[in-house]
């Protein structure tokens, strides 16, 4: 009889494993489409700073009202050459409407209203290297929802696959 039970194990956690080897191998085919993102901190991108950006430092003029994130990237990177983007590309951030006063007499730098946008909408910024010297990076707004790193998501997605697999051992042991 045990040697039953020992097959119906193996079964189980043989069968488990090819099912969680097919799950990671999609998990990578995901992680390869996604931009290569680390977080950003403002403090990173000025000269000395692991990552450094001289862009961030240009002065940004904005005066308007009821104007969409989404449009307010388009007018940054128009004045700065620095790519502004969403991640995910189809985050319901950049539809929200924001009213953007900056200051004429004394205007911000880039890299201040980036943490200024940070600390409103409550979202991460992500930069990713472009391998370009003149534009050594690219930023993201990331979700709110999806501020947790992919890696976070992978882990939690195996311990949710390790927990099925136990229940599903338990369930096969006998009473």
């Amino acid at each position: 009889m045990k040697h039953c039970t020992l097959a119906l194990l193996l079964f189980a956690v043989c069968g488990n494993a090819l099912a969680l080897t097919a799950a990671s191998a999609d998990h990578t085919a995901e992680a390869q489409a996604q931009p290569a993102l680390v977080p950003w901190l403002p403090g990173h991108s000025y000269a000395d700073g692991a990552r450094p950006d001289a862009r961030l430092d240009k002065p940004v003029r904005l005066w308007r009202a009821g104007i969409s994130l989404d449009q307010v990237f388009a007018e940054l990177a128009e004045q700065t050459d620095v790519v502004l983007k969403f991640y995910p590309p189809d985050d319901e951030n950049q539809r929200i409407r924001v009213n953007m006063y900056l200051n004429r007499d004394d205007p911000p730098s880039l890299r201040d209203v980036l943490a200024q946008v940070m600390w409103t909408t409550d979202c991460g910024i992500a930069s990713e290297a472009t391998g370009n010297p003149t534009a050594p990076y690219r930023y993201y707004l990331l979700s709110t929802s999806i501020a947790a790193t992919a890696g976070s998501r992978l882990a939690d997605d195996w311990q949710a696959a390790v927990d099925a697999m136990r229940a599903d051992w338990e369930s096969r042991l006998p009473p």
